[in-house]
């Protein structure tokens, strides 16, 4: 018993020293006596500028290529863009291939992350030091690894364009040949030695495929399943058929020509960086596949298709297919041909003759392969015409059908490639686009934290309400900026207030535009902007359960519900100057709906007792400036996330001054200096930790 007690009174003397005074009607001892600055915003985020390039593998400007900004690695370990990761930032490069923004990131944070999921970069990801101004150059085709901050410029000299027209043997075991030297596609600088009988233009380096690379991936989104069955029966099938088109009276057809451009490799790079696969094609009488994949005349075309590999010159080359007739190559493929793909998969660019590592377009094909426990007529790639290319996307697959791996994510994207002809060729079955889906969107997330006593100072504990907030932007689509749809979630953590309250936000979107809300409640009323009351009773949130909830550390925890909000506008709102997130104005009103709380200088609605303004200790007018004491402080704070589910923030308990649970608040607007770091000093026993 002398035990307990003696142990009771250590807590007792410990949590004393943590009490502050009821500072109901004006200041207390704790109150600073320093000078503040009056401009200062008590905003925790610091606007940063980044500068982000992107140039084709020639050195060209590249347009239209999305970025997104994270504050933390978005892939997780597997190599996949973890989905509970938000960027605070997405758009896309302007015609001069820059993508040019200012993005408000808390000062905690250290690192930023850029991403492009555009193919050509394969899935490209450059990590960056935090500064004032960050400037990113992104060049398709090269860097060896995601934590490159800069890329080498590759060679751009013209190439010769000499070709044999019997290529040579690659592999002899498996009837592997090989018209275009293997070193040019890593050098960018070689060709077989030609002879007499050469066709011109057989290759261009580079095109720019920065549009084309859009395309592809919104045909072969990463990590989106290809889970249609028909794409893996043998009665199904996407090879690309040479037809004799209709001729005017005097026409002779000679002949197709086929050109095939590389886009890039996916995101194969990212979790498999090392792995070199290799692309091949083959020909074969449409309606009629070959019965011995080993005899099959295969032609290698790009030996290594990983855009990791350093000085990779692959992005962006144009290269004409070869018909082989049986005895040499010819420029122009004849009608009743198809043609298909092999992916040689793990080939090092070297070995390629292991016919277990070949995946076939052509599904019957894929049945023949030997060593593989998954054999059976599905396809390994797949071509889709795209009507706005006016050419056809095709994309492999280099692990099997029905491989149990939890990497086996079938999005057919590992090798993707464009395929021209003249005349045009289509695939052999028509296949449909993936259906569409809400384009990625960008935000922010951070707790809020109120003082309920305003106009008076009150206990000034900042858990009147705490609530954990994300804020999301949904664009009409991939990397622009013109916002359809808003996302709010909010998680309501502790309600440590005496009055009844509820809780809105106003956002900087014209009432009229809206054209629906789910989850919430547009208000009525007669200010312009749209005023969105998210719960009108914040106790509902824990079962309207009475007293303090979670602020005590004697009591135990409640646990809310979280309320999902979605706000869809009738026509887009421009966010091209990002700044539609610092104008979100989230709100607290207690014990009626005319005395609310905001943040330092944000307006009130019109729905406020404007008398209030300039009473007890607060010295504003609630038009040019609102919400700050005589001593400029606020009542409300917004917290930014440091990371992913990481606020970095722990609320004073019940009573205590959050000048006793984080002592460097007292001097966060000194005009001596703004110590923006305050947070960082915490005392553990005046702050709730349940």
């Amino acid at each position: 018993m002398t035990k307990l007690i003696y142990l009771l009174g250590i807590a007792l003397l410990a949590l004393s020293s943590c009490i502050s005074k009821d500072l109901s009607k004006g200041n207390d001892d704790d109150t600073p006596k320093e000078e503040y600055d009056p401009s200062f915003d008590y905003n925790i985020r610091i606007e940063r500028h980044i500068t982000v390039t992107a140039k084709s593998p020639n050195g060209s400007p590249s347009a239209d290529v999305p970025f997104s900004i994270y504050l933390e690695n978005p892939y997780g370990e597997e190599g996949k863009l973890l989905e509970d990761v938000l960027p605070v930032y997405s758009g896309s490069t302007n015609v001069s291939g820059v993508m040019d923004v200012k993005v408000n990131i808390s000062n905690h944070v250290k690192t930023v992350y850029v991403v492009t999921p555009y193919v050509g970069y394969g899935q490209y990801m450059q990590e960056c030091e935090l500064g004032d101004v960050m400037n990113l150059t992104f060049q398709a085709g090269n860097g060896s690894d995601t934590r490159s901050v800069s890329a080498g410029v590759p060679n751009t000299r013209a190439v010769a364009t000499e070709i044999t027209r019997n290529g040579t043997i690659y592999n002899a075991a498996n009837n592997v040949y090989i018209f275009y030297e293997k070193g040019f596609f890593s050098t960018g600088t070689k060709l077989l030695s030609g002879d007499d009988t050469v066709d011109p233009e057989l290759i261009t380096t580079h095109i720019d495929v920065s549009g084309i690379g859009k395309i592809a991936d919104n045909l072969f989104p990463e990590r989106e399943t290809v889970d249609d069955e028909k794409y893996y029966s043998s009665d199904y099938c996407t090879d690309l058929v040479i037809g004799k088109p209709s001729l005017s009276a005097g026409e002779e057809y000679e002949g197709t020509q086929v050109w095939v451009t590389f886009l890039g490799d996916g995101g194969f790079s990212i979790n498999n960086r090392n792995s070199k696969n290799s692309l091949c094609y083959y020909t074969y009488d449409t309606g009629n596949p070959p019965t011995d994949i080993a005899k099959l005349h295969k032609t290698l075309l790009f030996p290594n298709t990983n855009t990791r590999n350093p000085g990779s010159y692959l992005v962006g080359v144009k290269v004409q297919l070869m018909y082989w007739d049986g005895s040499k190559y010819t420029s122009r493929f004849p009608a009743g041909k198809s043609i298909g793909w092999i992916m040689v998969s793990g080939t090092n660019g070297e070995n390629v003759g292991d016919l277990g590592s070949f995946r076939f377009s052509t599904p019957v094909l894929n049945d023949q392969v030997p060593n593989t426990p998954f054999n059976g007529p599905y396809t390994g790639g797949i071509a889709r015409w795209s009507e706005e290319g006016q050419c056809n996307i095709v994309g492999m697959e280099n692990r099997l059908h029905l491989d149990t791996d939890k990497n086996n994510d079938k999005d057919y994207n590992d090798i993707l490639f464009m395929v021209e002809s003249d005349p045009i060729i289509k695939p052999q079955d028509d296949v449909p686009p993936p259906p569409s889906e809400d384009p990625k969107g960008y935000g922010i997330s951070g707790v809020l934290a109120f003082e309920d006593n305003w106009p008076d100072k009150g206990d000034y504990d900042f858990n009147d309400l705490v609530i954990d907030y994300t804020y999301t932007l949904i664009p009409e689509t991939e990397g622009a900026t013109d916002i359809r749809k808003i996302e709010l979630a909010f998680t309501p953590k502790a309600l440590g207030a005496a009055y009844s309250s509820g809780f809105g936000i106003q956002l900087p979107i014209q009432r009229s535009n809206v054209a629906g809300v789910d989850g919430a409640t547009l208000e009525d009323g007669t200010d312009a902007l749209a005023t969105i009351i998210v719960y009108d009773n914040t106790r509902s949130a824990f079962g309207n359960a009475g007293g303090f909830i979670n602020t005590e550390a004697s009591s135990g925890k409640v646990v809310s519900t979280s309320a999902s909000v979605v706000i869809r506008l009738k026509e887009t709102v421009s966010d091209a100057g990002n700044n539609l997130l610092s104008k979100f104005n989230p709100f607290i009103y207690v014990i009626d709906r005319s005395k609310e709380i905001h943040l330092t200088d944000m307006k009130p609605t019109s729905k406020v007792n404007m008398d209030l303004f300039g009473t007890g200790v607060d010295v504003t007018n609630g038009t040019s400036s609102s919400y700050r004491m005589a001593d400029m402080f606020p009542w409300a704070l917004d917290i930014p996330n440091e990371t992913s589910g990481n606020v970095g923030w722990k609320y004073p308990l019940e009573r205590i001054s959050i000048m006793e649970a984080y002592p460097d608040y007292k001097t966060w607007s000194n005009v001596d200096g703004h110590n923006i770091t305050w947070l960082d000093k915490v005392n553990p026993d005046c702050v709730y930790n349940n």
